[in-house]
Formats: structure tokens, sequence, C-alpha cells
């Protein structure tokens, strides 16, 4: 048995695999002694962590890369070793720390995407020979985990080793209290949400020309954008250009977007690469019917005409959500609709038998 858990990151920051690395050690420090170890300082992670998981920032450590590296084997070291000791890591900074570590830790690293299309679309050409290096890098961990078939796939054509596949998790407990319910008032406007990063990845735009097209075939809808990024001006002028005003409200960057999310009717990311959008994790926690991509996982998060609707190329976008009002009409109160493969206590009971086979 490993009597202790160490889950690096690159910083406390609000992304989703930092949210899904604290989701990881809030729900193993029910029966485990949990260390969350950044490997530099953050903003923070608008995030709950419990008071039994301890935090480590290495930069208070060490300025060098190297020098983390150090500091973080003498923990795993002074925590009693690879007999005791499980490092799980999330991120390429991580996993570059964690990659120096298997003599005193049994390693894990979690990926958490497309590597490649997610490298190329956010660091552009020269993401892919990093996705490639950072994919080859993983035979050199005891235990790799992906959050879907797709990926665990792309992992084995570089590696040659199939890893474990565990889906992504939200922190349930967290979000209860913003559950929908089924006396809810239920309005004729349908409200559409949008929790991302404005960037080229996610599409932004695409959602705004498809809610124009709806609002202008007469459906009363509505549609919430939250987040920041380097597309935000340019879509507010859209909105702005379009006479969207009374329709799309931009929101930016908030700590808490449950509330938004719990007054809408329908989740809608129309990215072009994601790994399992954890904000569409949380959505279908709530309640709320999601409209998705179909690329990497989401054909294994989203079942048609139950919790979702799938689409493919950007001219469908606008069908896909006529579709989803009409199944959001058809359900009978609200309910938790997350698939149970990518429920929080099954999930990280995986990761704890997974490091704790070797």
């Amino acid at each position: 048995m490993k009597s202790d858990i160490f889950i690096t990151i690159p910083s406390l920051s609000p992304t989703g695999p930092i949210k899904g690395a604290i989701a990881l050690a809030n729900s193993l420090a029910n029966n485990r002694t949990v260390t969350l170890v950044a490997i530099k300082r953050g903003p923070g992670p608008n995030a709950y962590i419990d008071d039994r998981v301890k935090c480590i920032c290495l930069s208070n450590l060490s300025s060098s890369i190297f020098g983390k590296i150090r500091e973080y084997q003498k923990l795993l070291i002074n925590a009693g070793g690879r007999k005791k000791v499980a490092s799980i890591s999330f991120c390429f900074s991580a996993d570059l720390v964690n990659l120096f570590c298997s003599k005193y830790a049994v390693t894990c690293s979690s990926i958490r995407g497309n590597l490649i299309n997610i490298y190329r679309m956010d660091y552009g050409l020269i993401g892919i020979p990093a996705a490639i290096l950072h994919l080859i890098s993983l035979v050199r961990f005891d235990k790799v985990v992906a959050m879907t078939s797709a990926m665990a796939g792309q992992i084995n054509f570089f590696t040659h080793q199939y890893p474990s596949i565990v889906g992504n998790f939200i922190d349930e407990a967290s979000l209860n209290k913003y559950r929908k319910r089924e006396n809810d008032t239920v309005s004729n406007k349908t409200r559409f949400v949008f929790v991302g990063r404005i960037s080229s990845r996610k599409k932004p735009m695409l959602l705004i020309q498809a809610i124009k097209e709806l609002h202008d075939n007469g459906n009363n809808v509505a549609l919430d954008m939250v987040g920041t990024g380097p597309l935000l001006k340019k879509v507010k002028a859209e909105v702005y250009r379009l006479k969207l005003q009374d329709v799309v409200t931009m929101h930016g960057e908030l700590s808490n977007p449950y509330s938004i999310m719990s007054k809408a009717d329908i989740f809608v990311l129309p990215s072009l690469s994601e790994g399992i959008s954890r904000a569409s994790l949380e959505a279908l926690y709530i309640g709320l019917p999601c409209i998705l991509r179909r690329i990497d996982g989401n054909s294994e998060l989203i079942q048609s005409d139950f919790n979702g609707v799938l689409f493919e190329k950007d001219r469908e976008l606008p069908s896909a959500m006529l579709k989803a009002i009409e199944l959001n009409s058809l359900q009978h109160g609200y309910k938790n609709l997350l698939p149970e493969f990518f429920r929080q206590e099954g999930s990280s009971d995986k990761y704890l038998k997974l490091v704790e086979s070797i």
C-alpha cells in the first residue's frame, strides 16, 4: 500500500487540468496522505482544496528547474521512497519533474488531451515536435493514464505501450448546491452557456454566428459567455456589430461560474480540440445537456438523445442547438446527466489501484 500520494502540477491556476488534479487530491485525501506540489507560483485555482491536502510550491525552495527536481526528490525520499510513495503528474512541466523521480516513487503521468492537436493550436507548428517529445517521454513512467480510448491510441502509437483509461472527473461535492431541481422555474427563453477560454481553439466566433441565426429565425434564445482570452475584444465587437447586446451577455472571467451555469438550460462548447472538457463535466453534473463537437473523447461522454448533442462541421452547430432545445424540453425534471465512467469516486479509486499495483 502507498501511504503517501504526491500530485504534481505546473502551478495553482484556474485551468481544467489543475482543477482535475485538485479533485483527485480531495478524493484521495479520504484514505491517504496527499501532497499537492506546484512547480511554480500561480494566481490560485478558484477551486476548493480539502484541508487535509498539504500544498507545497517548489519555487519557494529553488529558482531553477534542476533545483526544483532535486527538492521534489527530497520530498519523496523523506516520505518513505518508492515502496511507500506514488507521484502523479499533470501537464508537461510537472511530467518533466516527475520524469526524474522513478527511483524515489512509483510515477504516473495523467495525459489530459490530444497533445498534438492541443500543442499545435496553442503554440503553432513548433508545438507538434514538442507534443511528440512529450509523448515519447511517457515510456519512462511506471504508469500512464489517458482519459479516453482515443487519447490512449495516440499514446500507444508513440510509446508502443497502452495506457490505462480513467475518465476525467470533477469535485462533485462542491457543485451539489448548484444542481438543477425538478421544481425550478421554467422560462420560455432557452439560455445557452459557454464556459471556457475565449480563443481560436474554442471557436467563440462560430457560437456568436450560430446564436445570431437562431435569434433571427424567431427562436427565443440567450447566450451567457464566461471566460477571457485573446479573442475577447473581437468577440465583443462582433456582438456589437450584429446588434446582439440583448441576446449575448459577456461575463468575463469568473471565480465562480456555477451560479450562471445553474440558471442556464444548455451548455455549448464548439471547441476544435479538447481532452474531456471540465466545464462540460460540471454542466452535466449540474443537470445541463451539452452540445459538443464530435472530437477526441466527446463521443464517450455524450449519449445522444439523453445528455446532449454532438456535431461535426461548423455549419451543423445551429441545427445541433435546435436539437438540444428539443431534447431539453422533453426531459421530465432535472437530474445528474454525468455518465458513471466520469464519476469522482470510481475514477479516483482507479488511480489508487493503478499506482498500488506496482
